[in-house]
């Protein structure tokens, strides 16, 4: 290729990874029917089936700052388990 086209092929290039790589940022005030189902920080708004399974009493939420963070299983000897949790911006099952 000759020098300016390889110079806009590479410029195009790094302006596409740039924009893949680039975090999704959330415009609260455009309506185009999406619903965000998770903000990267919480789980405001998430509910927990109150009975999982038959292993677990009772799910308990940790908070932090008031915000929903984990949602904790109590097993049957009295133990507390993680079920689920936010952990780097990602929805992490136990």
């Amino acid at each position: 290729m000759p020098p300016p086209v390889r110079f806009g092929f590479y410029t195009l290039a790094a302006a596409l990874v740039a924009a893949a790589l680039s975090p999704a940022v959330a415009d609260e005030k455009k309506d185009d029917g999406w619903v965000a189902l998770f903000n990267g920080k919480d789980l405001t708004g998430w509910k927990m089936f109150p009975t999982p399974n038959k292993e677990i009493k009772k799910i308990t939420p940790r908070e932090v700052g008031g915000k929903a963070v984990a949602f904790d299983g109590e097993v049957k000897d009295g133990k507390s388990v993680p079920l689920w949790e936010v952990k780097d911006g990602t929805i992490v099952c136990s």
